[in-house]
């Protein structure tokens, strides 16, 4: 049986939102990188006090981010072991 018209555009619609709805983080990542890229072009061109500042706050991020991570691990583990009492 040969596919009438409108279902043929109905799987071809359905396709092609399903392609847009996939590849949108795909663009997003792209962004993202097109964005650290141009970040990284426009610090060769900052004084190295500004430079070593950034490096230190990018430092101090980082470790407030590891540190909330452990504190939310931490609350995981004893909330595992309140159940299992």
């Amino acid at each position: 049986m040969v596919p009438t018209k409108e279902e043929v555009e109905l799987k071809i619609g359905k396709l092609a939102a399903w392609y847009d709805t996939a590849a949108r983080p795909l663009k997003w990542i792209r962004q993202v990188q097109d964005f650290k890229k141009d970040i990284k072009k426009s610090m060769d061109y900052l004084p190295s006090e500004v430079k070593s500042r950034l490096k230190e706050k990018k430092k101090a991020l980082e470790l407030y981010m590891l540190e909330k991570r452990l504190i939310e691990i931490e609350d995981l583990i004893r909330k595992e072991k309140q159940k299992g009492k």
